[in-house]
């Protein structure tokens, strides 16, 4: 691909109308087609993702291999995101599914690295989790800035457009659900994960996530719950994700009962209660886990 070409798609975010867009559009696709970007095995990571959106892929594993500056990443990649926007003719939902999608693969390509030895896994994870996430940050935070200083006339036009992009980014985060072979986390992450979608499966079943029964739930994580709590933390999200449908495992309304009887005897003789022969029954006959010995 150009890198010309690469460069000015980039450059011109601002102004890709009328010829222009159509120009770009007919000059800039088939060389993305002409380039499909493939794991090293040769199989397209994530099925339905369209070689249109390619270019996300290409500076995300160029800014690995450092064949161009990493400097700038997140306004450069915000800017390539809303260009490929606007020359695909696509939705934001697309787009931000096309951002994601692109950062996940950066991921899972770390399973059959292409440069050696030397793993960049810690690199990539931090593309996904904070560059990609802020650069959608910065999308969003731009259409903010435009509502701020429109006049009162299309304060509230502008304002809708701000709301339709967040409703957009949640589309897209539970549109990426249903990639789940995309999603299984490299071995190191996978505890991490796993704790980010318990935290989920507490809130949801109303147990204080500091009453130290966190170890007792047995939820499976995967890389859509990190994304997730990494938008959380930009304010991107609110917990209201966590009762998306998938989001969790359906078991977790029974835990705010199940979960406190089972402790509750270790947790009263932890706190300095009488050893009745009533609570010395319920000891032997519950063993204690080690979230119950920390409470």
């Amino acid at each position: 691909m150009s890198l010309v070409a690469f460069q000015q798609l980039i450059l011109d975010d601002h102004n890709v109308h009328g010829e222009n867009k159509h120009s770009l559009h007919k000059k800039f696709h088939p060389m993305v087609a002409s380039n499909p970007l493939s794991s090293p095995n040769g199989h397209c990571l994530g099925g339905s993702y369209s070689a249109l959106w390619t270019p996300i892929d290409m500076y995300l594993e160029d800014c690995l291999d450092g064949s161009i500056a990493a400097t700038n990443s997140i306004e450069i990649l915000s800017g390539l995101v809303k260009a490929l926007q606007a020359v695909n003719r696509s939705s934001w939902h697309d787009a931000f599914m096309a951002l994601w999608i692109a950062s996940v693969r950066l991921v899972q390509r770390e399973r059959e690295p292409i440069e050696g030895p030397v793993p960049h896994l810690e690199t990539r994870l931090c593309m996904l989790l904070s560059i990609a996430t802020l650069a959608v940050a910065d999308i969003i935070e731009e259409a903010d800035s435009r509502c701020g200083e429109t006049d009162l006339s299309s304060h509230w036009k502008q304002k809708t457009a701000t709301d339709d992009l967040r409703k957009e980014l949640m589309l897209s985060l539970q549109a990426l659900g249903d990639y789940e072979s995309l999603l299984v986390p490299p071995p190191c992450i996978i505890s991490a994960a796993n704790q980010a979608a318990s935290k989920a499966a507490m809130l949801v079943s109303g147990i204080n996530s500091s009453s130290g029964y966190m170890e007792s739930i047995n939820e499976t994580g995967n890389m859509r719950h990190l994304i997730v709590e990494s938008c959380i933390s930009r304010n991107l999200l609110d917990t209201s994700a966590y009762y998306w449908p998938g989001y969790i495992n359906g078991h977790v309304n029974s835990m705010s009962h199940a979960i406190p009887s089972q402790l509750a005897g270790w947790a009263a003789f932890m706190k300095g209660t009488p050893l009745t022969q009533s609570l010395v029954s319920v000891l032997v006959s519950s063993p204690a886990s080690r979230c119950a010995l920390l409470l």
